[in-house]
């Protein structure tokens, strides 16, 4: 896992030239770089850009001795990534430095001031005053100290950027807004400006503002004014601060790193966010002190700077939002230098497509011939972890996914789809994908009001790992869950008619994959009529893994058939013969009772129903000393569902050939 990271950086520092750059401050701000935010413009609920994709400015004019918020010259837009260089705002108690960044509220009392401190405080400190001294000048802090004496004021012992500078017409605005809000904290009063100067409204709320604030001198970012005479400086400062610190304040000299294995200075306490890292080392790393955490894991500086490289563009590049769940998707390469993010953006988007996986495969396939790849041997993995974490602890961990038995897999799914033209019937949407296979078997806004991810995460993700790493998939645990989410869609009327027939293809799919435990029942029946409808008959031939030599199991199936036909005939009813049926099982004991109730019902309607050829001696053979078996209630239900659903089906079928050969009898004329 660490060494994926660390390959992953060393490729794209490479691509870089880092490693050839001679000059340090391009070296150290190309390491910052990729600890940077990538800016991006939001959008208001009708898909507007907010401010027309534009950050926040706070404008320091020294010469006019005035203070003004207005919009970024450039667009928040990856392209100028490097132009507003933002971090993001570090822990509560940390000091904030960072002149660009993802609050703007350390724009109103801290950057400045804390900027002093931090600078003092560090070479006041042992460990620390020596890079300070070399790395970092007065004349820098004598200027933050100048911006801090010249705009900011105090008030009972708290600091904050003095509204009296702004611009007139601004200045007009916070006054009017303080006025109204006289007991209100200096935040919120120019929190309520910024909405009241950029969205002219009277809010208090900060979550519509954009991604990245930055504060300007005479116009100019930091790197600029005055001819780039303080950019060094700040370079330094952030670098220190996000890279450097951790090997000058917790270096231990001459000890072994675990990643390149070579004698070193290493780091005492690793500032990974991921928290998932482990190794063949007995102690456990998250219960030793942070000051014994390098004997469980040792890192030197280099390889850290590799680290964090790789797990920040993880983080930006191939953060993924998977079947409803937060992952990121984390490339296991052999060789360092032949990693290349297309070809892995590309296996996510066939993860989560919702069409077939055709076009996505041969875009992969495409990708790997114009990169001088032969083949598909290639490993990745996925970890999940829970929204808004600040540490990404790990939900679950799939690793050594390959590739060429991964594409098989979903070429099967396609194939499937086009036996029965699935993606011609319908509204278009009923292909076989994992993506659809999720919302028939956990929850989601279809079964539930508030699916809450907590509950079903794991479940999940134990899932999508059995089948991309070939573990078994038990399956009376797939039909239970299946049955599961059916009631409650059903319940809220968003059922997905071909839901049952599907989730039968799917089975097949599994049973062909060699991924099923628990095959079915022990006592499958026997039967000697032969089924007359031979779209029936085709069915069970295709799905033989599930139906062949299965007498109760096509029973059931065909009773469904039946019971279909009689809820076509009860269209009109709010409360049809489905809705009667027990979902969370139908023992087998009362099947004589339902095939009773279902004669019953097509005697009712026997003008409005069409009964196939044979079809109650096909079932009544079938179903016969079923009540002797050892089929489990679920079973029964999935397998009459089935039937109802590929009756469904056939009848979409139906009709899709009747338009087209109609549409073919127009052209002709």
């Amino acid at each position: 896992m660490i060494n994926a990271f660390k390959n992953i950086g060393y490729s794209i520092l490479k691509k870089d030239g880092y490693f050839e750059a001679d000059n340090l401050i391009e070296k150290r701000k190309m390491l910052l770089f990729h600890q940077s935010l990538i800016p991006f413009e939001k959008k208001d609920k009708n898909g507007n850009k907010i401010l027309n994709g534009r950050a926040i400015c706070l404008n320091f004019d020294l010469d006019k001795k005035e203070i003004e918020f207005k919009l970024s010259e450039k667009e928040l837009i990856e392209d100028h990534r490097e132009y507003f260089f933002a971090f993001r705002l570090a822990a509560p108690k940390d000091k904030k430095k960072f002149l660009s960044t993802n609050n703007v509220t350390t724009f109103y009392s801290s950057v400045f001031k804390e900027s002093v401190e931090y600078h003092i405080d560090k070479k006041k400190k042992k460990k620390s005053e020596k890079w300070f001294s070399e790395n970092l000048s007065d004349e820098y802090q004598d200027f933050m100290k100048e911006i801090f004496t010249l705009f900011y004021a105090k008030s009972d012992k708290n600091v904050f950027l003095d509204y009296k500078h702004l611009i007139e017409d601004q200045r007009n605005i916070f006054l009017a807004i303080k006025e109204e809000y006289p007991k209100k904290k200096i935040d919120e009063l120019y929190n309520r400006f910024i909405n009241k100067k950029f969205f002219d409204s009277d809010s208090k709320n900060i979550s519509c503002l954009p991604s990245i604030f930055i504060i300007t001198f005479n116009g100019k970012l930091i790197f600029h004014y005055k001819s780039g005479r303080y950019a060094n400086d700040y370079i330094n400062l952030c670098y220190y601060d996000l890279l450097k610190r951790f090997s000058v304040e917790k270096g231990i000299e001459n000890k072994k790193c675990h990643i390149c294995k070579k004698e070193n200075k290493v780091i005492q306490d690793l500032p990974l966010s991921m928290k998932f890292y482990g190794t063949t080392n007995s102690l456990n790393f998250e219960q030793l002190s942070s000051s014994n955490a390098y004997k469980s894991f040792a890192v030197c500086e280099d390889c850290l700077f590799k680290i964090l490289t790789g797990m920040k563009y993880i983080e930006n590049k191939f953060s993924e939002y998977l079947f409803g769940l937060n992952a990121y998707l984390i490339p296991i390469e052999s060789n360092e230098n032949s990693f290349n993010p297309e070809l892995y953006k590309g296996i996510t988007k066939i993860l989560e497509s919702k069409t077939k996986y055709k076009n996505e495969i041969e875009q992969i396939k495409h990708t790997l011939q114009r990169s001088n790849r032969k083949n598909l041997n290639f490993n990745l993995m996925f970890f999940f972890h829970p929204a808004g974490s600040q540490q990404f602890d790990i939900l679950k961990l799939i690793s050594n996914i390959e590739m060429n038995t991964l594409i098989p897999k979903l070429e099967m799914f396609d194939d499937m789809t086009k036996i029965y033209k699935l993606d011609e019937i319908g509204n278009g949407t009923n292909f076989l994908t994992l993506n659809n296979l999720r919302y028939y078997l956990f929850p989601s806004l279809l079964s539930h009001k508030n699916p809450d991810p907590k509950v079903y995460s794991k479940d999940l993700v134990n899932f999508l790992e059995s089948f991309l790493t070939d573990n078994k998939i038990n399956y009376f645990s797939l039909i239970q869950k299946f049955l599961a989410i059916f009631k409650k869609r059903l319940n809220q009327n968003k059922l997905d008619k071909l839901s049952a027939f599907k989730m039968n293809l799917f089975i097949t799919i599994f049973f062909k994959l060699k991924l099923i435990k628990q095959g079915g029942s022990m006592d499958t029946g026997k039967s000697i009529s032969e089924v007359l409808k031979k779209e029936y008959q085709e069915f069970f031939d295709v799905h033989s893994d599930v139906y062949s030599n299965d007498a109760y199991k096509q029973g059931l199936f065909l009773l469904g058939t039946v019971i279909s036909k009689i809820k076509f005939a009860q269209k009109e009813k709010t409360s049809n013969f489905l809705k009667k049926l027990n979902f969370e099982g139908i023992p087998i004991r009362r099947i004589p009772s339902l095939i009773n109730q279902v004669r019953d019902y097509e005697e009712i309607y026997r003008k409005k129903v069409f009964q196939e050829k044979g079809i109650w001696g096909n079932i009544m053979d079938r179903l016969q000393g079923i009540e002797k078996s050892g089929m489990k209630p679920d079973e029964v239900v999935f397998y009459i569902l089935t039937g109802i659903s590929f009756e469904d089906y056939l009848g979409m079928k139906f009709s899709l050939e009747k338009k087209l050969n109609q549409n073919n009898e127009g052209e002709k004329k």
